[in-house]
């Protein structure tokens, strides 16, 4: 179940139009935490493991970006590979409390944080830039990194050394996410200037191959059961397709009756969530499986909505309108529920624990400021 790290950011991306829907809503029984910032009045929360442990970005004090950990109370900066031009990405968070991301750095960029300690990845032989994307149990990290003829390549990193996985005939490769049996999904480009999804296994890339167009093939999750989950098309242009690829098979998740559909995440079970966009023109969450496509619809009032993830429980999480402010949900049992805010009129779940733990963010009550928030039901 990855990719953590965009989800809130595509679901903004979409808007909220405030016109009258139906759906459903319920009381809530969730109980919000503030986390707070490092020290200005922006941050947020994108990621939460099994353990409790909030993955999220803020700016500090000294208007820098830098990414945080929260646990039992207490925020951590994660610090900077580089004092002087600081900057701080996270993408990831493991089961151990491993983190990955970006982080500036005179050469490589791409980092671990691990215990308190941020650990340059390096780069490929002949490179100068890299960036992690994701991390597994097993602490194998994958991202990309450019080489020394200036092309970029998706590697993996395990116990001290990066390898570099190739690419599809092209000249560039990224590999975005990896499962716990060190199973790598990412996207290069091919021989023909293509853009496709790949697999990669035992040491060979493969090809996930198309649909009905021949490039802009994007993979976003994967699961332990080798499930692909991904989109196709041209986001820019609001072009936008789900994919799900199993045993050499790519298949269109199709739509809720218009022509744009973005996955966001999916869980052990094969279970997709993302927004579609409807007949009408609105964008409503969605819960896929078995080949079925589910209208999650929006809290009452509300016309869009948008969920970001899944646990293993079935729990949906996301962002909805209710007709005047946009609120963060919990979908379950087949009932919508809009979550506490910390007074302001937007906030966003943008993952959750198989714990039912919700990280997210939530404009405080004077409108001037975003905190990183956790939601409970404890």
């Amino acid at each position: 179940m990855k990719q953590t790290r965009n989800r809130m950011i595509l679901a903004i991306t979409l808007g909220m139009s405030l016109v009258i829907a139906q759906p459903v809503s319920a009381s809530n029984q969730y109980s919000i935490v503030d986390l707070g910032t490092l020290g200005s009045t922006f941050g947020y929360a994108f990621a939460i493991n099994e353990n409790g442990k909030v993955l999220g970005q803020s700016a500090t004090a000294l208007d820098e970006s830098h990414s945080f950990i929260w646990e039992n109370g207490v925020m951590t900066d994660l610090g900077s590979l580089d004092s002087v031009n600081s900057y701080t990405d996270a993408r990831d968070i493991n089961n151990n409390g491993q983190v990955v991301g970006y982080s500036n750095a005179t050469m490589g960029g791409a980092f671990l944080w691990q215990q308190g300690i941020m650990i340059n990845l390096g780069i490929l032989p002949g490179g100068s830039f890299s960036y992690a994307n994701a991390i597994n149990e097993n602490g194998r990290v994958v991202g990309a990194s450019n080489t020394e003829s200036g092309e970029t390549h998706a590697f993996i990193w395990h116990n001290g050394v990066m390898t570099d996985l190739g690419t599809l005939g092209g000249t560039s490769s990224d590999a975005t996410v990896i499962n716990n049996l060190g199973q790598i999904a990412g996207v290069s480009d091919t021989a023909s200037g293509e853009v496709h999804a790949f697999l990669w296994r035992n040491g060979v890339m493969t090809d996930l191959g198309t649909l009905d167009v021949p490039s802009g093939y994007y993979p976003i999750a994967i699961n332990d059961r080798g499930q692909i989950l991904g989109y196709y098309g041209d986001i820019s242009l609001g072009e936008s397709q789900a994919f799900l690829w199993q045993n050499g098979v790519m298949t269109d998740l199709g739509s809720l009756g218009g022509d744009y559909t973005f996955p966001q995440d999916i869980n052990e079970r094969g279970q997709v969530v993302g927004a579609s966009r409807t007949a009408s023109g609105e964008y409503h969450a969605f819960l896929w499986k078995n080949g079925v496509m589910t209208d999650l619809g929006t809290l009452v009032g509300g016309t869009n909505s948008f969920a970001t993830a899944i646990n293993e429980r079935g729990q949906i999480v996301g962002q909805s309108d209710n007709g005047s402010e946009t609120l963060a949900f919990i979908w379950q049992d087949g009932v919508m529920i809009g979550l506490e805010s910390l007074g302001g009129t937007f906030n966003s779940a943008n993952a959750i624990n198989n714990g039912g733990q919700i990280a997210g963010q939530s404009i405080t009550a004077l409108g001037d400021a975003s905190h990183a928030v956790l939601w409970t039901n404890e």
